[in-house]
């Protein structure tokens, strides 16, 4: 309703929302308890998947690192030696000569792109761990509040 100034009301407008008050719905356990059985079956099925792709993640992370990973870039000397220079660890900066073999150009490079797959997977690895944690406190949240 709408005030004016000598206190009388209008209605509201034709085109305003009307919400129905809560006092009078009336609750439908039944249909909520259908509910909530068929969300625990899905919730039961979706985290069963994400169970498995992080079994299915954390496994091909585990042959990444069986392989051999370099956490290094590259740089050329003269566009026509290579080195490989790996992150700092306080003060100097490793470089890993690697020269004009082509073999071990090739060698490195894999692993440095293993490195660079292995991280990715990691940051997968993460989410859906947080995933799976998340839903297991949700659903433990749900559990103390049912057993009130």
């Amino acid at each position: 309703m709408i005030q004016l100034e000598d206190t009388k009301t209008l209605p509201l407008p034709l085109d305003a929302p009307r919400v129905r008050p809560r006092a009078n719905r009336k609750p439908r356990i039944k249909d909520t308890a259908t509910e909530c059985a068929e969300l625990v079956a899905l919730v039961a099925d979706l985290v069963i998947a994400r169970a498995a792709q992080l079994a299915d993640v954390q496994a091909r992370m585990a042959v990444l690192q069986k392989a051999g990973m370099i956490k290094a870039s590259e740089w050329w000397k003269d566009q026509k030696y290579l080195y490989l220079v790996y992150p700092t660890n306080g003060v100097t900066r490793k470089r890993e000569y690697i020269g004009t073999d082509p073999a071990k150009i090739s060698a490195a490079r894999d692993a440095i792109v293993r490195q660079a797959d292995y991280a990715r997977l990691d940051q997968v690895r993460l989410q859906l761990e947080r995933q799976i944690l998340q839903a297991r406190g949700t659903l433990q949240r749900a559990v103390y509040e049912l057993r009130e």
